[in-house]
C-alpha cells in the first residue's frame, strides 16, 4: 500500500468480497440450496453494508497523507466511534457505560498513537 496509495479501494473491495464469501455458507439452510430468511429487514442489511463500505473507502483516503500502515490501521479503528455516533443519533440505539468506556479507550489510543507518529516524523 505504501508503493501505491491508490490501491486502498482495491483492498476494500477484496475485503468486502471475502466477507461475502465467508458468510455465504451460513446463509443456506442445512441440507438444501435455499437461503435462510433474514433476521432483519433487507433495508437494514443494505444500510449497514453501505455504511461499512463508505467508512472503509473514506479511511482509504488517509494514504494520501503518506502515513504508516500501523496508523492506517488505527484510523480504520475509528469506525467504532462513527458507529456509536450514528447508532445513537440516527438509529436511536442506547449504549452501556462499559461500551462507551471502551469506545473512549479506543479513541484515546488512536489519539496517542497518532500523536506519537507525528512526534517521530518531526
Amino acid at each position: 500500500l505504501k508503493g501505491d496509495p491508490e490501491s486502498g479501494n482495491l483492498l476494500t473491495l477484496t475485503a468486502v468480497l471475502m466477507v461475502l464469501l465467508q458468510s455465504m455458507p451460513g446463509r443456506f439452510a442445512p441440507g438444501s440450496l435455499r437461503l435462510k430468511p433474514l433476521a432483519a429487514p433487507l433495508s437494514s442489511h443494505a444500510q449497514l453494508g453501505l455504511l461499512w463500505v463508505s467508512m472503509s473507502v473514506l479511511a482509504n483516503y488517509a494514504f494520501a497523507y503518506k502515513i504508516s500502515v500501523a496508523i492506517f490501521t488505527l484510523i480504520r479503528s475509528c469506525n467504532i466511534i462513527a458507529a456509536v455516533f450514528l447508532g445513537y443519533f440516527v438509529f436511536g440505539q442506547r449504549f452501556s457505560l462499559a461500551q462507551l468506556a471502551c469506545v473512549f479507550a479506543v479513541t484515546v489510543g488512536i489519539f496517542l498513537a497518532s500523536w506519537g507518529e507525528v512526534q517521530t516524523l518531526n
